[in-house]
This record gives structure tokens, C-alpha cells and sequence, in this order.
């Protein structure tokens, strides 16, 4: 199963189909049936969208106990855009990327939100993209293990607090943008215009 809250497959395929979640709160929700790391979303999923998340609150969403379920908040499958601005995830717990896990999707744009407690069993970090992931004026705070793995693709900051550590992983991960707040929790990658 995927998207225990919000389960929205029906955009996959289609060129720029929109889901917008605005002034709402997306909260308890567990996936039931069976998932990998290739599908979940305890709070929600869906495929093929633009998503824009505004003024809202993602929060104690769960893949259930050795289910090995990702996006223990959100399951973005082959998203053109997701966009959150002004929200909160946290306290979602997967055993996968527990707060927002963007497989084949494209760009990431965090902005004035906080992802904080979110849980991952297999020791993953809180966000898992495959395109470009850009964080303005948030916080990304007390997640387990650790909030970010920059490794795939850059991560570009501006004005936020990397409470719990960035993953770096050879060269490939560029950190830009000014007024930063990160603590390494490891690797060996390239930091620029902090």
C-alpha cells in the first residue's frame, strides 16, 4: 500500500497534473499492506505530480514496523516539482527516508518550513531526492540518524539551520548560499558560499 493519509496515483504520466495540500494537517496515518523503498508514504504519496504544500502540517505518519516502506511523511514518485512552504513535517517514522523520499523526482524547494523528528529504522536521512534540493530560511532539526545525504545531488542553503548534520560523500556535493547553520555529521565533500 502507499499513502496512508492522501494517496494520489493518478497523476503518473500526465505533464504537469498539480496536487496542492493548503492550510491542512496531514497526521496518524499508517500505511497498511505490504511496501519497499520504492513505494510509500504513511501520510502521503502520489505520482507524476506538481505538488505545492503550503501552510500545512505532515506529522506522526508511519510505515509499519518491518515494513520496509519509504517517506514515512511523503512518497514523491517521478515528480516534476515539490514545493513546501510554510509547513512542518515532522515526527513521521519509516523504516526507509522518514520525513520526504523523491525518487526519480526532480527539484525540491523547502522554504520558511521545519523538518524535525522524523525516524528512520534503516539509519537513512529524513530527506532522500534525486534532482535538486534547495532549503531557504528553515530548519531541518533532530532527525535520526541525520537530516540530509547530499551525496546525489547538490544541496543548495539559504539562511537555515542544519541542526542534525549534512552527509557529504566525496566531491560531488556543493552547499551554497549564505547565513548557514551546519554541523558535518560525516564524509569528505566540498562546502562552498557559507
Amino acid at each position: 500500500g502507499s499513502g496512508g493519509g492522501i494517496s494520489d496515483p493518478s497523476g503518473y504520466g500526465v505533464q504537469e497534473a498539480m496536487l496542492s495540500i493548503t492550510h491542512s494537517t496531514v497526521s496518524g496515518n499508517t500505511i497498511s499492506g505490504t511496501t519497499n523503498l520504492f513505494r510509500g508514504g504513511g501520510g502521503i504519496s502520489f505520482d507524476g505530480r506538481v505538488v505545492r504544500i503550503n501552510n500545512s502540517i505532515i506529522s506522526n505518519n508511519r510505515t509499519p514496523g518491518g515494513n520496509p516502506g519509504a517517506g514515512g511523511g511523503i512518497f514523491a514518485n517521478y515528480a516534476p516539482n515539490l514545493t513546501f512552504s510554510h509547513s512542518t513535517i515532522s515526527g513521521n517514522y519509516a523504516f526507509g527516508y522518514a520525513a520526504i523520499a523523491a525518487r526519480y523526482s526532480q527539484d525540491i524547494l523547502i522554504a520558511d518550513s521545519t523538518v524535525s523528528g522524523n525516524i528512520s529504522v534503516a539509519n537513512l536521512p529524513a530527506i532522500a531526492k534525486t534532482g535538486s534540493l534547495v532549503i531557504v530560511n528553515s530548519t531541518i532539526a533532530f532527525n535520526k540518524p541525520t537530516g540530509l545525504d547530499g551525496s546525489l545531488q547538490p544541496v543548495e542553503l539559504e539562511s537555515s539551520i542544519i541542526a542534525d548534520g549534512l552527509v557529504l560523500s566525496g566531491s560531488v556535493t556543493v552547499v551554497t548560499g549564505a547565513n548557514n547553520l551546519i554541523p558535518f555529521s560525516s564524509g569528505s565533500g566540498r562546502l562552498s558560499g557559507t
